[in-house]
Order: structure tokens, then C-alpha cells, then sequence
């Protein structure tokens, strides 16, 4: 049974030593209050004859009630020194469960003791390190690492305060990554979309030049076979009728490449609104955790995240 940290603090400052031995003053006030409520209106003679029997029968019953206090003590001693096991298996399965999951991002744990009856040493507490969650220049490296961390200090079936400030941190890096790789993308889809429009341009420009040069030889053949005459329109339209339709292809070439290029300036228009979007997310996010952090400033200053035993806290403090 997982003992909770109120109870725990309860058991332990209940089976104390100090607590123990008010225990065992209260058992002699009790002695000496039954034997001063003894009769004293015996004869000097029976007075005398029974002052030898009630002495005999005193340290009997003292030594009796020292072997049942002593019986006592130990007990007290033996359910602390089972609480304190139990307090132990805990705390060490705790940190166990942030290195599993913190892998090569995770330190080694160390532990606060307490010392037993028997004089064996009690894990109470403990902490594992884990990397800074701290951003870079790199979004995906950072949402990778985020995860990691997420992962290690929610580990635990009973995650601490210092674990829940942890995860907050690993969130907020995750939130910054996403945003980044999602900036990283627009800009990528943007300079792709420009290089297949200027390559669609080329390919445009080659074709029509292509088509211009095949025309012309064919004009000039047309021109040295049919001799034009002054006034014979029907000479000229058949010579010129491949004029308009090359001029005609371009202007339809050129009309598309500004339909094309008028796209593009849309789409970049709405990832640059999707950008600014995102941006102010991540600046409503960061506000949410300063305001977290305030309010958990003011719970440790008001001390009500103190607790004697804490079960294990999470530690991330290398950069």
C-alpha cells in the first residue's frame, strides 16, 4: 500500500524516541499514584509483616511492567522500522522510474536517510538530475527532448511538485518546438513553390522561343514561293497566319504565370497569417506558465508544499 505523505509524517513523528519516552514516564506516574492510594489504617504489627509482602510483591509487579514496557518499546520500534522499509521501497522505485524513462538525458539518483532502531539507513527521499529543458536553434531536436523529459518526470504513479514543474517546462519546450517546425515549414513550402514557379517561367519562355525559331524559316520559304503582290490580301494572310498564334500562345503563357504567381502570393499570405497565429500562442502559453510559476512561488512561500517526507522530486539542473 503506497503510504501517502501526511500519513507517513503522522506514523513516523507518533513512534518517535522522544515520543516513546513520554510514553514510559506516564507508565511511572501511573505506578506511583497506585501504590501512595494503598490503606493506612493497618496495625503498626500487620503494618510491619506486610511492609516485607508488599515489597516482595512491588518489585515483582515493577519488574513485570518494565518487561511489559520494554515489550512495548519494541514493538513501537518494529512497526517504525517496517514503515521506514516501505518508505524505502517507494522512494527508490520513484527514481527508478525517472531514469527508465529519462534515459541517456537522466543522471544518477541520490538519496536522503534516515537512520532505524536497528541501525540500518532508510531512504525518506531522493532526486534525479535531468538536462535543462532549455530551447536551441534546432525545433525538432528540441520537441524530441521535450518528450523525453515529459516522459521521465511523469513517470513515477505519484509525481512531485518538483516533477510537475518539470513536465510544465518540458510542455512549454514542446509548445516553442512545434511553433518553430511549423515556422520551418512555411518558409520550406514558400521557397518551393518560388523555385517551381521561376523554373515554370523558364520552361514558358524556352518553349515560345522554340516556336518563334521554328516559324521563322518557315515564313521566309512561304515569302521566296509566293511573290506578294500590291493588294493581294489573301497572299498576306497566309504568310502572317502563324504570327498570332505564337503571339497568341505567349500572351496565354504570360496570362497563366500571373495566375500562377498571384497563387503563390496568397498561399505565402496565409502561412505569413498562420505564423503570426501561431506567434501569438506561443506568447499566450508563456504567459499561462508565469502565471503558474507565480501562484506555485506563492504556495512554497506559504509553505504548503512542505512536507517532512517528501516521497522524491526531479531535478533538472544541467544546461
Amino acid at each position: 500500500m503506497m503510504i501517502t505523505a501526511i500519513s507517513s509524517y503522522t506514523a513516523y513523528t507518533s513512534q518517535l524516541p522522544s515520543n516513546r519516552g513520554a510514553e514510559a514516564a506516564n507508565v511511572d506516574e501511573r505506578d506511583r499514584a497506585q501504590r501512595n492510594s494503598t490503606p493506612a489504617d493497618a496495625t503498626s504489627s500487620q503494618s510491619s509483616s506486610q511492609s516485607s509482602t508488599q515489597n516482595d510483591t512491588g518489585s515483582g509487579l515493577r519488574g513485570e511492567k518494565r518487561v511489559n514496557g520494554t515489550q512495548r518499546s519494541s514493538d513501537v520500534d518494529q512497526q517504525l522500522i517496517d514503515e521506514l522499509a516501505v518508505r524505502d521501497r517507494e522512494v527508490r522505485a520513484h527514481e527508478q522510474a525517472h531514469q527508465a524513462a529519462g534515459g541517456g538525458l537522466a543522471g544518477s539518483a541520490s538519496f536522503t536517510y534516515e537512520r532505524g532502531p536497528n541501525g540500518k539507513q532508510y531512504a525518506v527521499g531522493g532526486e534525479v538530475s535531468i538536462a535543462a529543458p532549455v530551447s536551441s536553434d534546432d525545433p525538432q531536436a528540441d520537441l524530441e527532448k521535450a518528450q523525453i523529459i515529459l516522459r521521465a518526470a511523469l513517470a513515477p504513479a505519484d509525481p512531485s511538485g518538483q516533477d510537475l514543474k518539470v513536465a510544465a517546462a518540458a510542455r512549454a519546450l514542446a509548445t516553442n518546438a512545434q511553433v518553430g517546425l511549423a515556422t520551418q515549414g512555411s518558409e520550406e513550402s514558400e521557397n518551393s513553390a518560388n523555385r517551381q514557379e521561376a523554373a515554370s517561367e523558364r520552361q514558358s519562355d524556352v518553349e515560345v522561343a522554340q516556336q518563334a525559331e521554328s516559324v521563322q524559316p518557315r515564313t521566309s520559304e512561304l515569302q521566296q514561293e509566293l511573290p506578294l503582290a500590291s493588294g493581294d490580301a489573301n497572299t498576306e494572310s497566309q504568310v502572317e497566319e502563324f504570327s498570332p498564334s505564337v503571339i497568341e500562345r505567349y500572351e496565354q503563357r504570360q496570362a497563366e504565370s500571373e495566375e500562377r504567381r498571384a497563387a503563390l502570393e496568397e498561399e505565402q499570405r496565409a502561412h505569413e497569417q498562420r505564423a503570426e497565429q501561431l506567434a501569438e500562442y506561443q506568447q499566450e502559453m508563456a504567459q499561462i506558465q508565469q502565471r503558474l510559476a507565480e501562484i506555485n512561488k506563492k504556495f512554497a512561500n506559504a509553505g504548503a508544499l512542505d512536507i517532512p517526507y517528501p516521497v522524491g522530486s526531479f531535478i533538472n539542473d544541467q544546461a
